[in-house]
């Protein structure tokens, strides 16, 4: 009987996260009035209310 051990142990808190590319940021970024969780997710960078927004209810 032959045991073999893994020769990479992943370790949770090292794992790298993956960055999207320019293009692909620009893609995947939502136009206003689509619904969001936070303002990264919008092509404005305005989340507000679950929304994103041309600009903040201030202006």
């Amino acid at each position: 009987q032959t045991r073999c051990a893994s020769l990479r142990q992943r370790q949770p808190g090292l794992a790298r996260q993956r960055r999207m590319t320019p293009f692909w940021r620009g893609v995947s970024l939502r136009p206003v009035g689509a619904s969001c969780r936070d303002n990264s997710e919008c092509l404005t960078m305005l989340c507000r209310k679950n929304r994103c927004m041309l600009r903040t209810a201030s202006e």
